[in-house]
Parts: C-alpha cells; sequence; structure tokens
C-alpha cells in the first residue's frame, strides 16, 4: 500500500464500466476511506465546482518524491 497524506493525488474509479481517473485534494485521511475533494468542469455553464468523495484507500495514487 503506497503511503498518503494530504495533497494531491490521483483518484481511479469505473466510469461507465470502463476505469478511468481524476485527481483530487485529499483533505483528510482515514484509516479505510479518505475524503477528497474532486474539481468538476461543467462544460454547459463553464463553472467549476467541487464535489466531497470518501475514497476507498486502495484507489488513491499519490506522486512519489524524487
Amino acid at each position: 500500500m503506497n503511503k498518503i497524506n494530504i495533497g494531491w493525488c490521483k483518484v481511479h474509479y469505473l466510469e461507465d464500466e470502463q476505469e478511468t481517473w481524476t485527481i483530487g485534494n485529499i483533505r483528510e485521511i482515514g484509516k479505510k476511506k479518505s475524503r477528497v475533494e474532486v474539481p468538476q468542469w461543467d462544460e454547459e455553464t463553464c463553472v467549476e465546482t467541487i464535489e466531497e468523495w470518501y475514497v476507498p484507500n486502495e484507489f488513491i495514487e499519490m506522486k512519489e518524491k524524487s
């Protein structure tokens, strides 16, 4: 399991039965799930909103520090 920290991450999820990913900002780390803020862009209104997702930790990918 990769180490999870507060900050930006890649969140893996299923959409229409296809694995995909988006970026998110981890706000709270839990033992099994973490609270992640995910920006969403609405093409029709040209407005960005922030959704709050509770994501299982195994679907969160942190960038390894070099």
